[in-house]
């Protein structure tokens, strides 16, 4: 037997989490950690995506309205979006160089919320949600991701047992649905890191 604790494992990033890997037809996907300056625009990050015409989305939870982004729209963390590619193509991204100077934030709402998952290593879905989790004022109640290969929705995670370890993954967008006090707006996702 061996004396003194352990030592933990520093997580390394997944492969691929410095690019969004999109699939031909309909992708949910987000940005890890915040973009550097002049990469962190939706015209930067997806220029060399063939969307067929089509717009890049992002779902409003507050109004429950979609939003077409436009060239100058901010590409965040924690936001969840919608794109069509022709084919498959891997988008670079370019972090900023020791990340923002606050983690991110983002305002979410009673019912269907369309987020990002904030980091580079994949997290329980019990440690990434942990700040839209303090019931009764807000709490998450489940979480479906998007199968951009079988271009079907994943299984839900939901969040009822405190043991469940389901894996939520860097570049991908979620449905995150909300339930809590109202008095208590806006409830506030939290990122883990920067």
């Amino acid at each position: 037997t061996g004396v003194g604790p352990t030592p933990t494992p520093t997580p390394t990033p997944v492969p691929g989490s410095d690019r969004i890997s999109l699939k031909g037809g309909w992708n949910f996907v987000s940005t890890p950690k915040t973009l550097a300056d002049g990469s962190n625009t939706a015209g930067a990050v997806f220029a060399g995506v063939d969307t067929a015409g089509r717009s890049v989305f992002l779902y409003d939870a507050q109004t429950g309205i979609w939003e077409a982004m436009t060239a100058t729209s901010p590409v965040r963390p924690l936001d969840g979006i919608w794109i069509y590619s022709v084919g498959t193509k891997d988008v670079p991204l370019t972090f900023k160089s020791g990340g923002a100077s606050t983690p991110p934030t983002k305002n979410v709402y009673l019912g269907w919320n369309a987020i990002g998952f904030p980091d580079v290593t994949a997290k329980s879905a019990r440690v990434t949600l942990v700040s839209v989790d303090a019931p009764p004022r807000k709490k998450w109640a489940q979480i479906i991701g998007w199968n951009a290969n079988s271009q079907v929705y994943e299984g839900a995670i939901v969040n009822a047992d405190p043991s469940y370890t389901e894996q939520m993954q860097p570049t991908k967008g979620y449905w995150m649905f909300m339930n809590g006090d109202q008095a208590y707006y806006p409830w506030v996702l939290a990122s883990l890191n920067s």
